[in-house]
């Protein structure tokens, strides 16, 4: 059995871990990036390659994203690879259409067009994230993780909470506040009863949702190059243990080495983590609290469609929302997104619903299908007549039916987690009760959607970095100088 030691291991497959893994090679550790399973982002579906899940990539000319793109060299890269939608992120409700244009003046021409009135409620949203921007400009961890950071985030986070709640009591209509709830279920987050989040999301839709050529596959390429470009390693590496001494991690053992370190980032869902304790570590990592707890799970559908069956004027990225009232859940929120397919005159269309917990907390599949299909067949009344082929990547193939997915995949869940003291909402703490483990995942921010996993990651990287003796100093973030008019 081989033995290996890093400065670093990465232990998950979150975003989180993958862009954590980026940083800390980026600063001169050693790292390795060990995921649990091979990590699929699509698969082959007749002649067509499909993704598992729509990419979604909101909220990255925010500062908690751009402090790490900056730190990585990512600025040019991201401007020369990300590309405009043409026509831009939609909603689409109940005889409603509506493009969210990052041009204030087109939206709000467009708020006007379709709801009547003055409508300015969703565009004053940006003005609310100002507090919150300014606080994330700084070297500073969120959830906090000393007696300093969190006497800050203590005195600060009031104000980016009135702030966000002056907007949300400020007067608007009810189509206003549906087409809020429609922009944050689109970038993954699941609002509750968190202002902050409802408020980040629409922002962060109205800043514009970029489309990147290869979708989740090339977004993870970038990072992972950046990793490897700096001496960093990836492997699959299906974890038996965490080693641990005197309350220190050490290490974890694989079926096939047993690799060393002197700090772990587990990039992984807690519930999932304490399993490779032994009973004394994982004693401890009950201490941290009540856990994130799962609101809903991702559920993809793919069809390969002629594109007459596609409306004229669709965005290839939109969110749908059949009866406002109601919960989002089983077929009634989809996400729409689509192109063109190697094969003329058609089209791949990636629709994602959001699946309810059975009662053995497992995804609730049932209907799922023929709900997403009423969905979409509700939107594009042709549809039917010009799909040739309907899968699901979380389910067995039907048959008939060509793909390269031999066993279905698990839904991914949403996440909501428990409310920090010092933020006023749902965070997990990094520290994970063993010294040198921290956590760093889609549980520690989930309402700030994929910002989160950006902040979870560079809060991660600072901890780690601190305490290596071999960590490079980071670079001064810059900000990404697209406009926020």
């Amino acid at each position: 059995m081989a033995t290996l030691s890093y400065d670093v291991i990465v232990l998950g497959d979150d975003l989180a871990g993958l862009f954590a893994a980026a940083l800390c090679a980026s600063r001169g550790m050693r790292v390795l990036l060990a995921e649990p399973r091979k990590n699929v982002s699509s698969y082959r579906l007749g002649k067509e390659s499909v993704p598992t899940a729509p990419l979604v990539l909101a909220g990255l000319q925010r500062p908690g994203a751009e402090r790490v793109i900056a730190e990585l060299n990512f600025d040019h890269l991201m401007r020369r690879r990300l590309e405009t939608r043409t026509p831009p992120f939609q909603v689409l409700g109940p005889r409603l259409r509506l493009e969210m244009h990052p041009d204030r003046h087109r939206l709000a021409h467009a708020l006007r067009r379709e709801l009547g009135g003055g409508n300015e409620w969703l565009i004053a949203s940006e003005a609310a994230q100002q507090p919150l921007d300014s606080l994330l400009t700084e070297d500073i961890c969120m959830p906090g993780t000393g007696f300093w950071e969190r006497r800050e985030l203590t005195k600060r986070m009031p104000v980016v909470h009135q702030a966000n709640d002056a907007w949300i009591n400020s007067e608007h209509s009810d189509s206003e506040e549906f087409l809020a709830r429609a922009c944050t279920l689109a970038s993954g987050i699941w609002v509750g009863d968190d202002r902050l989040a409802c408020s980040r999301g629409v922002a962060n839709a109205l800043q514009g949702v970029p489309r990147l050529g290869g979708e989740a596959q090339a977004w993870r390429s970038l990072f992972l190059d950046k990793l490897q470009a700096h001496s960093g390693e990836r492997r699959v590496l299906v974890p038996e243990t965490i080693e641990s001494s005197w309350g220190k991690v050490t290490g974890l053992t694989s079926v096939d080495d047993e690799v060393r370190c002197d700090h772990m980032i587990a990039a992984m869902p807690v519930q999932e983590l304490a399993p490779l304790l032994g009973a004394k570590a994982a004693k401890k990592l009950t201490n941290i609290g009540p856990l994130p707890e799962v609101a809903a799970f991702r559920y993809t559908l793919n069809l390969i469609v002629h594109v007459s069956g596609l409306p004229e004027g669709l965005s290839d990225l939109a969110a749908s929302i059949l009866e406002p009232d109601e919960s989002p859940l089983d077929g009634n929120y989809a996400l729409l997104s689509t192109r063109p397919a190697t094969s003329p005159g058609r089209a791949i269309l990636c629709i994602e619903g959001l699946a309810s917990i059975a009662q053995d907390g497992r995804p609730n599949l049932k209907g799922m299908r023929e709900a997403l299909l009423a969905h979409a067949q509700a939107i594009m009344p042709f549809l039917d007549s010009h799909t040739e082929i309907v899968d699901s990547p979380h389910e067995a193939c039907a048959k008939g039916i060509e793909r390269d997915l031999h066993e279905p995949i698990a839904p991914k869940p949403i996440w909501t987690s428990p409310v920090d003291d010092h933020l006023g909402m749902g965070a997990l703490a990094y520290a994970s009760g063993l010294k040198q483990l921290w956590l760093a995942s889609a549980q520690t921010l989930p309402s700030l959607g994929l910002e989160g996993q950006f902040i979870a990651a560079f809060s991660a990287a600072k901890l780690v970095s601190a305490g290596s003796s071999k960590a490079k100093s980071a670079a001064k973030p810059s900000v990404l100088s697209a406009s926020r008019s």
